[in-house]
């Protein structure tokens, strides 16, 4: 028997129909003596990694019924499927519920949210792929209901909360040194023992411009130095960059990444709101900043970042 957690009715009111939706959460609620499903996700266009664990969600409601069997009737890979991980909603929590090996529910619910865990397979060759489990649902009145979801796989990481990411105008202070990696910002104090992972330099001049520049260049050094920072540019990684006119950063993928030219590249470039600049790492990883200036009048970031660099 697999066992399930049951998640509290509140949790998923926020969740809206993804675009892969087949019908809307009305439809789903709407009297039928058939079985009705639709799936939950967020608006943006549903991605993963190779490796990354990922979770197919979807509601099942019939009316004047109840629910007997959920199934899966296809799946494109090799999913290992976390069974003992499933999860329900949208159901009375204080009564447990359970599905077999068969699919069969251990009691009768007229609605039910499914979240099914899965692990994507770890091989950068489905890198493109759409992957994808297609489940049916039996209420006891002998009708049926299907939906299809995808998750599509991508090679890089979307981080769109904003960070910061400056250096105050001839001070020390800032969180002015960035790793795409782990998606994180340093400071003067706290660079030093994560160089190695460090991929982009922030700089303010004195006129208010702000600048982001290649950590090894030794303008950077002869920057920073001078506003009074011990910084010595041949410890540092190596990033090119290039500005990026007219593109829009929601858009962009894997395509998009691999196709960037990085035969004039830049050491220093200058950010304002709505600067979209690409970069390239000396391990030949690429990725995306999306640039916005705050109410402080410093520089926030939001980036795509490639897991695997891909040969050129």
């Amino acid at each position: 028997m697999m066992k399930t957690n049951i998640l509290k009715n509140g949790l998923w009111v926020s969740v809206i129909i993804s675009l892969f939706t087949a019908c809307s959460l009305n439809d789903v609620l709407e009297p039928s003596d058939g079985v009705n499903m639709a799936l939950m996700e967020t608006v943006d266009t549903v991605v993963a990694l190779p490796g990354d664990t990922i979770s197919f969600k979807f509601i099942a409601s019939t009316n004047g019924a109840a629910l007997r069997r959920i199934e899966i009737v296809e799946k494109s890979h090799d999913f290992n499927e976390l069974k003992d991980s499933i999860r329900f909603a949208l159901v009375d929590e204080t009564l447990a519920l359970t599905l077999d090996e068969e699919g069969k529910l251990s009691r009768p619910v007229s609605s039910v949210m499914l979240i099914y865990p899965v692990i994507v397979p770890n091989d950068k060759s489905i890198v493109g792929e759409v992957l994808s489990m297609t489940f049916k649902a039996y209420n006891d009145k002998g009708k049926s209901g299907s939906i299809k979801s995808c998750f599509k796989i991508v090679n890089y990481v979307r981080n769109t909360s904003w960070l910061w990411l400056y250096k105050l105008a001839g001070k020390t202070q800032g969180s002015m040194f960035f790793n795409p990696a782990k998606y994180k910002a340093y400071s003067n104090s706290s660079y030093v023992k994560n160089k190695d992972e460090i991929d982009v330099a922030a700089y303010t001049a004195s006129d208010g411009k702000h600048y982001f520049l290649n950590p090894a260049n030794k303008e950077t050094q002869v920057l920073f130095v001078a506003d009074g920072m011990d910084y010595d540019a041949s410890t540092m990684r190596t990033t090119k960059f290039i500005q990026l006119d007219d593109v829009n950063f929601d858009l962009v993928g894997d395509t998009e990444l691999e196709r960037m030219d990085f035969s004039n590249p830049l050491d220093k470039v200058e950010v304002t709101t709505g600067s979209v600049i690409g970069f390239e790492n000396q391990d030949g990883r690429r990725g995306i900043l999306n640039v916005k200036i705050s109410s402080l009048i410093y520089p926030t970031i939001q980036c795509k970042f490639q897991a695997v660099a891909k040969k050129q």
